[in-house]
């Protein structure tokens, strides 16, 4: 059995995270009239700007480098321990499961994205059933993972190929 993890990140980049923010605040406001207090009054749109790119910049999340593949590693160790499917079939699956700040798993998160069986639907859903019971089981107060690097390990895609 062998257990790949792809790191989602569904969050968009420090840059285009600014240029929404800023593209919506500029069509929120009708008039530059409504942009608050500004002390150069001569030019209205640097105002409205550096409104919206304090707004932006106090909003984004902190950048943290991904996980490392130790740190991948690390989390497969820990599931491996309790996965031990009982197929002697080669089968593939892709699980997408949501993680809690504390390294647990989000249970009602834990969804098949795909599976490379398409003609064993009973095949896949116990497979599916078994590497679900051991994402659970193997938390055990939660999965060893850097803290500050949340944003990276939030959504994870496990494959599972046996």
């Amino acid at each position: 059995m062998l257990l790949a993890l792809t790191i989602m990140s569904s969050q968009p980049t420090g840059h285009q995270f600014i240029l929404l923010l800023f593209l919506m605040t500029l069509a929120s406001h009708s008039s530059s009239e409504e942009i608050g207090p500004c002390p150069d009054a001569d030019n209205r749109t640097a105002c409205a700007v550096e409104e919206v790119l304090n707004q932006a910049l106090g909003a984004m999340p902190p950048l943290s480098p991904p996980l490392t593949k130790n740190e991948e590693d690390v989390l497969v160790e820990q599931i491996n321990k309790c996965w031990k499917p009982k197929t002697k079939y080669s089968v593939s699956i892709v699980l997408k499961v949501k993680m809690n700040r504390d390294g647990t798993v989000q249970h009602d998160s834990i969804n098949l994205l795909s599976s490379f069986e398409k003609k064993d639907k009973l095949l896949v859903n116990e497979l599916f059933d078994e590497a679900k019971k051991a994402l659970i089981n193997c938390e055990n107060g939660g999965y060893n993972l850097p803290l500050e690097k949340y944003e990276h390990w939030k959504e994870i895609e496990m494959n599972f190929n046996f």
